[in-house]
């Protein structure tokens, strides 16, 4: 999702490059609107509301939803061991829900992790990494946000400024 909100200010440059849609009041030649042009303006608007929708959605999660649940799940059933050790490295905490739940270095032998007793750590990674998470998609919704605000601000003057040719 974070590379689709990348692409999205660069769609928008481009779209804007390749199909302005403002006249310039000082050109003798006025250039009419195409619409390829009205149509690229449309479907980067529809795309930059999808994708803003779908990153709201992890803004108002609070810690310990389904969502960090079923992504820590994962790592642990495919014993991803990497990757839970750098969300644990990262956010200096130990496990999903408890310091023992579902850590690195995985259980052996019927004994629990004992990454809080390696690593000093005192804080399950629940809490941190909603944080972390809902930071991400804050600044994710604010870019995507601010394109669109860009691209609707900026279309009642050309619109309104030439008429539209098919």
């Amino acid at each position: 999702m974070t590379a689709l909100t990348i692409l999205v200010p660069v769609l928008h440059l481009l779209n804007t490059l390749f199909f302005p849609l403002s006249i310039n009041p000082r050109a003798k030649r006025r250039k009419p609107l195409t619409l390829s042009a009205v149509a690229a303006q449309i479907v980067q608007a529809l795309l930059t509301v999808v994708l803003g929708t779908l990153l709201a959605t992890n803004l108002p999660a609070s810690p310990g939803t389904c969502l960090l649940g079923e992504r820590w799940q994962t790592l642990y059933s495919t014993h991803d061991a990497g990757a839970i050790r750098a969300i644990q490295d990262e956010l200096g905490c130990c496990g999903l829900n408890s310091l023992v739940d579902r850590a690195w270095p995985f259980p052996t032998g019927g004994r629990p992790s004992t990454c809080a007793a390696a690593f000093g750590r005192t804080e399950a990674c629940t809490r941190p990494w909603g944080r972390r998470m809902r930071a991400a998609a804050g600044v994710d919704v604010g870019g995507v946000l601010v394109v669109l605000i860009l691209q609707v601000s900026g279309l009642p003057r050309r619109w309104c400024s030439g008429g539209l040719t098919v």
